[in-house]
């Protein structure tokens, strides 16, 4: 039968061969023969397939080819594409499955030589690109001078009162700090201040914290000056991997020193991970890593996954993956980060994220943004950390390090916009008598519930300015008349009880 097969299949070619279309189709006398042969082949051609194609598809190609390969022998798009395409259709449909991302205990690395060629470093070269290449000057930090403002804690409530009054510059109350104005008016917003960033919310008070990212390039480091200079938090790199075709992973020579270090020293830490995956499993495989150095330390900040390109070239092994793929590393690496118990983030510029990254699938982790300009970032999606320098100089290290401002307090678990939210600010001590008076009045009344004395302590607390207190004080107003009343009431049901029985009473019990 195959060999009839065959016969059949080497007829019909000499037959369609042999025919010359061209001079039958511009041959006005041939043309109706031309269509006659036309139907006759397509007709013969039909019936063939009819008859035979079972025999055919009887002995699939694929049983003689791996698996991985029978999407590409079913299609005729290039194979490099397809074979890109197939394997990031695998990836997507295990993104999907996040839970199957599990750290491999087995994961080791040897610690990097400190040779960036012979280690495939290129932590040191950042790559400029559009987000990166403005307001790139040296950022020299100085320690800020914080002052102190009095502050009168409420009797009634939980707030504390502080005379605004001749404050400027950044001034500690309580807890918290805020930053005042040459005519002492709280600023809100972003502010600079000994060359860190920082951001004040709407009650004036510093909601931001202030941090470095540091690896091997910013040599040995001094923690006390650094925590003295004003560092809150601290990213440390942990590891890499060498942008070679091999990709061998290395830990980053200072990272023991600078965890230890900093630790000490009462600074927060998060790490970091340069990476070059390429695929999933690479991605999982440095996730690996990461939680193995770690062993199990406590971090306050999130474990980065840090994407960028290796080399102004693009030639690094992850340079020229397609969006997609690098997307599902991003995903694979974090969720394995997540499945172990730490917080995972990604770390990226403005450009890369808009370039090379689909931020629908990553923006449930914690963002880092990196994008240097003279003012606020317009990075437009949600992020708690903007890196805004790469040329800081800070005491205590001894080459320019990277500054940024998390907007999130990592190690409290929140946002920090209700800092300062229990200060109540007054412009001078006559209206602070005016909020100690009314409360003076609200105490006269809880000792002697008078209706005099309630008319008095409810036009005092309604003459504030600022509505929480007022909103505070007559709540306790009304609890005072609340129970005064009830008091009153029971007093008069017990007078009653006790009062003698009258003769008439008596008689009509009887």
């Amino acid at each position: 039968m195959k060999e009839n097969n065959r016969q059949v299949l080497t007829k019909l070619k000499e037959k369609i061969t042999s025919v010359d279309f061209e001079r039958l189709l511009y041959n006005g006398k041939a043309r109706i023969a031309c269509s006659v042969v036309l139907f006759v082949l397509t007709f013969a051609a039909v019936l063939f397939a009819t008859s035979f194609l079972p025999h055919i598809t009887a002995s699939p190609v694929s049983e003689n080819l791996p698996e991985e390969y029978e999407t590409v022998t079913q299609t005729t798009t290039q194979p490099e594409t397809q074979e890109e395409t197939s394997s990031e259709a695998a990836t997507e449909a295990e993104t999907l499955n996040k839970s199957k991302f599990k750290r491999d205990k087995t994961v080791k690395a040897a610690v990097a030589t400190g040779d960036d060629r012979v280690d495939e470093d290129s932590g040191g070269n950042r790559v400029v690109d559009s987000s990166t290449n403005g307001n790139n000057s040296d950022v020299v930090i100085s320690a800020a001078t914080i002052g102190t403002a009095k502050a009168d804690k409420s009797l009634l409530t939980d707030y504390t009162y502080a005379v605004s009054g001749g404050l400027q510059g950044p001034v500690r109350i309580n807890n918290d700090i805020f930053l005042f104005g040459n005519s002492s008016e709280r600023i809100i917003g972003h502010a600079t201040i000994g060359g860190f960033r920082y951001y004040f919310n709407n009650y004036g008070a510093k909601a931001s914290r202030t941090g470095i990212d540091v690896s091997k390039h910013q040599g040995t480091i001094d923690w006390a000056q650094v925590k003295a200079a004003g560092v809150d938090y601290a990213i440390i790199r942990i590891a890499y991997r060498g942008y070679g075709s091999d990709g061998k992973m290395r830990i980053d020579p200072q990272f023991e020193a600078n965890i230890n270090g900093a630790r000490a020293n009462g600074i927060d830490v998060g790490v970091y991970f340069f990476s070059q995956a390429v695929n999933v499993d690479e991605a999982v495989e440095e996730a690996s890593l990461v939680l193995n150095t770690l062993n199990g330390r406590k971090l306050q900040y999130p474990v980065y996954i840090d994407m960028e390109y290796a080399n102004a070239k693009r030639s690094g092994r992850a340079d020229r993956i397609s969006k997609r793929v690098r997307t599902d590393c991003a995903v694979a690496f974090c969720e394995t980060v997540r499945n172990s118990g730490y917080k995972a983030g990604i770390y990226a510029s403005k450009a890369f994220y808009d370039d090379e990254l689909t931020f629908s699938r990553i923006s449930g982790y914690n963002i880092w943004v990196a994008h240097y300009t003279k003012s606020v970032t317009d990075f437009s999606h949600c992020y708690k950390m903007w890196q805004y320098s790469e040329k800081g100089k800070i005491s205590g290290i001894k080459y320019k390090v990277d500054l940024d401002i998390s907007f999130y307090d990592y190690a409290k678990g929140n946002d920090m916009s209700k800092a300062g939210s229990n200060v109540i600010f007054v412009s001078d001590s006559l209206e602070l008598a005016k909020y100690t008076g009314a409360e003076a009045l609200v105490n006269a009344y809880s000792e002697n519930p008078t209706d005099d004395n309630y008319n008095s302590a409810f036009s005092a607390v309604n003459s504030l300015s600022d509505q929480r207190v007022v909103s505070a004080l007559n709540k306790k107003l009304a609890a005072i008349k609340e129970k005064a009343e009830s008091t009153t009431v029971e007093e008069t049901t017990e007078k009653q009880t006790n009062e003698p029985l009258t003769e008439a009473t008596e008689q009509t019990i009887i």
